[in-house]
């Protein structure tokens, strides 16, 4: 039950963002006067020479006046509401406002918003989101949006599983971050990392459930990685790769498989030619879907 409610807590956090930024720009229009909207956005370096140490209050504008343009839109009928050119505005400005404030945060919060799940843009949200979790060094949230967006949308398990590993890292970073990360590592080929991160995390651990976790985890991932190399010896001894687990255990590389923790066990996958759970880290079976990894 406790996995399931920071399931729906994480899930409300990614989607709720869309929301939230969405009624602060419609409450934004009322903000500035009806004059306000898309104009020139002027480059960075001159924004922020011409700020004097007026930086932070003219990102603020700038912030506002995007956001303002944005309520706007809601009134039109046509589609798509938002134009190209008008999200190209949208990222300059928001750039331009996190280049005069870094550490700013409705920016970046929004950029996730407009650009990833609104316009589609989101390689150009990732851009603002990875710079603000540079900054915001304390922040999980930017890495874990920038790891959701790698997942969901880039479809790269590789860049979600380090900035998941990296929002797992910060306070109030989610044991489920880190699990999470650990298991898209594993299905990038990139077991050892996944193995060197949860040891880490195991360390850090201060609760039961947190140690559980990522002891579970980190079992059935060492011993994915020991099989891996067990099938990898007995490949170049033998000259081909075995057809299953057992023949390890018949050519006297490995004494006996290991015990899964989740109940299941080990089987060697014939068309990958690595070593796989029969439970899939203790569900049923494999699924791609990014919650249904988080269970």
């Amino acid at each position: 039950m406790k996995q399931w409610r920071m399931v729906g807590l994480l899930l409300i956090i990614t989607l709720s963002g869309q929301s939230l930024s969405l009624i602060r720009a419609d409450r934004a229009k009322e903000l500035l006067p009806l004059a306000v909207g898309k104009s020139y956005s002027l480059p960075s370096q001159v924004l922020k020479l011409s700020a004097l140490e007026f930086d932070g209050l003219l990102s603020d504008v700038i912030f506002l006046r995007t956001l303002s343009f944005y309520g706007k839109t809601f009134e039109r009928k046509e589609r798509p509401r938002v134009q190209e050119s008008e999200l190209d505005w949208i990222y300059d400005s928001l750039s331009a406002a996190s280049d005069l404030d870094p550490y700013f945060l409705d920016p970046y919060y929004f950029a996730n918003s407009s650009l990833a799940w609104e316009g589609n843009r989101v390689n150009e949200a990732m851009i603002l989101l990875e710079k603000g979790a540079q900054y915001r060094e304390w922040d999980w949230l930017l890495p874990f949006f920038a790891g959701f967006n790698a997942y969901y949308f880039l479809h790269d398990n590789s860049k979600a599983a380090k900035l998941l590993e990296e929002a797992a890292r910060r306070p109030g970073g989610s044991p489920l971050l880190a699990t999470l990360s650990a298991r898209l590592s594993y299905e990038s080929n990139q077991t050892e990392s996944a193995v060197l991160f949860l040891q880490e995390m195991l360390l850090r651990a201060t609760d039961d459930y947190s140690r559980r976790e990522y002891g579970q985890r980190l079992t059935a991932l060492q011993h994915i990685l020991d099989l891996d190399k067990a099938v990898a010896e007995f490949t170049r001894r033998v000259g081909r790769a075995p057809t299953s687990l057992n023949a390890l255990v018949d050519l006297g590389i490995i004494r006996e498989l290991p015990r899964e923790p989740y109940g299941g066990g080990y089987y060697l996958d014939t068309e990958t030619g690595t070593v796989r759970s029969s439970t899939d880290f203790g569900k049923k079976a494999a699924t791609s879907n990014f919650w249904e990894v988080l269970k």
